[in-house]
């Protein structure tokens, strides 16, 4: 069955603000009913079905992030520096056609323009713990850096009691208490 331009538009809406009442307002749906409405529409099987399928499209894939954190990790500033003939570097090229996703931060100071990109060594790190090149180790010992010591236990006398039972007749050595010693 086909969407309503309505809902449609509900969808799109709910995709920005995450608001049911919100999205239904903005979509065209009464005031006075939005909240009816949206709680209606989220519940129809097609509308979550196109909400799942527009997130699908919308979201960064894995591939997607390694990408961008090599992109992180092999960026320099050196393509965004503008030069002069002695190569004195004299400002900054942020055109559209220069890597803009490695910018973190451009803002204008007191001594001029001030220009950042991401941290190589963080997207580094991030790439490494996804290769799983660094892994986190704890060695334990015992007393003066020595090995742990370790003993076993032969509880089977314990579950031998334990399962007959803990009256006055139970004898751990499985003896039976009550036939004495035949005085």
């Amino acid at each position: 069955m086909a969407r309503s331009a309505k809902e449609q538009s509900f969808i799109e809406h709910y995709l920005i603000c995450w608001n049911g009442a919100q999205a239904a307002r903005d979509a065209g749906y009464s005031e006075r009913t939005a909240k009816e409405q949206a709680s209606r529409l989220l519940t129809k099987v097609d509308v979550q079905a196109a909400i799942q399928s527009r997130l699908s499209e919308l979201k960064m894939s894995a591939d997607e992030v390694l990408s961008r954190l090599t992109e992180h990790a092999r960026g320099s500033i050196a393509s965004f520096l503008v030069t002069n003939d002695a190569g004195t570097p004299t400002g900054f090229n942020l055109a559209p056609d220069r890597p803009l996703q490695l910018v973190k931060k451009v803002s204008i100071t007191d001594k001029g323009i001030s220009f950042e990109i991401h941290d190589s060594q963080a997207a580094l790190a991030l790439l490494g713990k996804a290769h799983g090149l660094f892994t986190d180790r704890v060695e334990h010992s015992g007393p003066n850096g020595g090995p742990i010591r370790t003993e076993a236990y032969d509880y089977s006398a314990a579950i031998a009691i334990v399962t007959r039972g803990s009256g006055e007749d139970s004898d751990p050595s499985g003896e039976d208490a009550s036939a004495g010693d035949g005085a």
